[in-house]
């Protein structure tokens, strides 16, 4: 049972980390800047910190007791995907939200599945499980390679047929943009690595009573809290 709801949540998590990039859309007279900075607050701030408090005792205190080299390599990873986050918006004001998240996610879920897998279980990527997961990555791969291609046609077939001097054909090159989402997508990944070893976090959680599915909210809202701070360097 429990399997089933994991997998529904994973889902859910999906469809929503999909549904973000809609606000860069609903909003077009403000700054990408603006846009990112609110989302991120809410996100990052405004909703794991209150779930932090309220499901892991004492959350100072665990913080307090964690090894400063913990914390500090955690917030280092947080840094990584903070940057990541504002190459992210970037990305999706250069090539659109339908080719820029799909680039995005393919290139966050390569980056970040295997190496972290293989740091903290390097036998389990000679698993079944392993090998699926390597051979679905080498299939998203595939996909990537040819959604940039796809968008690099599309990219070519709009600008020739704008008016060089309207202000679409300035707007910045497909080129730029692909570069935008490859350090996206390797710097995203980071968040995954912030998680492994930012794992000390969650048992000293679970040893002050949290829960076996609050505990990883300690370490959630460590990192979160790191990625928000460099997205608000961005707010215009």
């Amino acid at each position: 049972m429990e399997f089933f709801i994991a997998i529904l949540l994973v889902l859910a998590g999906g469809v929503c980390e999909g549904l973000f990039s809609l606000g860069v859309t609903r909003t077009p007279k403000w700054q990408w800047e603006n846009i990112w900075g609110l989302g991120s607050f809410v996100a990052l701030v405004l909703v794991p910190w209150p779930v932090a408090w309220l499901t892991v005792p004492n959350l100072m205190e665990v913080l307090q007791s964690v090894s400063p080299s913990v914390l500090l390599t955690t917030f280092l990873f947080g840094l990584g995907w903070g940057l990541g986050g504002i190459f992210w918006g970037k990305a999706i004001a250069a090539v659109g939200v339908a080719l820029g998240v799909s680039l995005l996610m393919g290139l966050t879920t390569v980056f970040g599945s295997p190496v972290p897998l293989a740091i903290q279980d390097p036998a389990a990527l000679g698993t079944p499980g392993g090998l699926t997961l390597l051979a679905a990555l080498a299939v998203m791969v595939v996909g990537v390679v040819v959604c940039a291609l796809a968008g690099r046609q599309k990219d070519i077939e709009l600008r020739e047929a704008q008016d060089p001097n309207s202000q679409a054909s300035k707007a910045t090159p497909f080129a730029i943009g692909l570069l935008f989402c490859v350090i996206s997508g390797i710097l995203s990944a980071m968040v995954n690595f912030g998680l492994v070893f930012g794992q000390p976090i969650a048992e000293a959680a679970s040893n002050a009573g949290a829960t076996a599915a609050s505990k990883n909210n300690a370490r959630q809202s460590s990192l979160q809290a790191t990625i928000w701070s460099m997205s608000s360097t961005q707010v215009r």
